[in-house]
């Protein structure tokens, strides 16, 4: 499902964030881009990427490994 559409990133403000996903949204998009960069610096850290079982995420790791086999260095 879309994160658009299920307000993914919206759950997790409210989890994680002072006041919620209200209270980020108030602070506008930059906030939101900022405040999302910064959780991914912190959680990729604790990731699993070959036994992650999101499909959208397996459809993307899959696509970056083609790509490096594609374009290697």
């Amino acid at each position: 499902m879309n994160d658009s559409i299920c307000g993914t990133w919206e759950k997790f403000a409210d989890a994680v964030f002072p006041g919620g996903s209200a209270a980020l949204s108030a602070k506008g998009w930059q906030a939101i881009g900022a405040e999302k960069s910064r959780w991914a610096e912190k959680i990729t850290p604790h990731m699993d990427v070959n036994n992650n079982s999101s499909p959208s995420f397996g459809y993307f790791r899959t696509k970056l490994m083609e790509l490096i086999e594609i374009h290697p260095k």
